[in-house]
């Protein structure tokens, strides 16, 4: 997984707006997001200077770099281009970040996984002694 980070910046008066308008995002952008590889996107916003930090993880560049040819893509540029500083082709001035730390405390510990089987449906004499499997007992019923 690739992580990238940018700054970009609101033209001054739209923070309200520009968050109206992330919440939802377009459901086609969405999915052309989810189809070019795209696991995790957030933006967060510095209210006094107008900047907006973005974060994407992202499975290649070659695929997030095509979500710019998408029409999608270039109609949310041109509905955003308002709001925001952007290049001529309306995608948004950005100014890439390079990570210079990472570190992953994900911890992943093996849970235990517990079976459970129910004997009721079976007709079994009354002297067979309980079963235990996993954490359940189940008492043999009689017929």
């Amino acid at each position: 997984m690739i992580r990238k980070a940018f700054l970009m910046r609101l033209k001054p008066g739209h923070q309200a707006e520009y968050e109206r308008r992330h919440n939802p995002i377009w459901p086609d952008l969405q999915a052309v997001l989810k189809a070019h590889g795209v696991h995790n996107y957030s933006i967060f916003l510095d209210a006094p200077t107008d900047k907006l930090f973005a974060y994407v993880e992202i499975e290649s560049e070659e695929h997030w770099q095509a979500i710019a040819q998408t029409d999608a893509c270039q109609r949310w540029w041109a509905h955003m281009r308002d709001l925001m500083e952007t290049n001529a082709d309306n995608s948004p001035l950005a100014i890439e970040l390079n990570e210079i730390f990472h570190i992953d405390l994900t911890w992943r510990r093996l849970q235990p996984v517990t079976r459970c089987v129910d004997f009721s449906p079976l007709v079994m004499s009354s002297h067979e002694p309980s079963v235990t499997i996993g954490l359940k007992s189940t008492q043999r019923v009689t017929g």
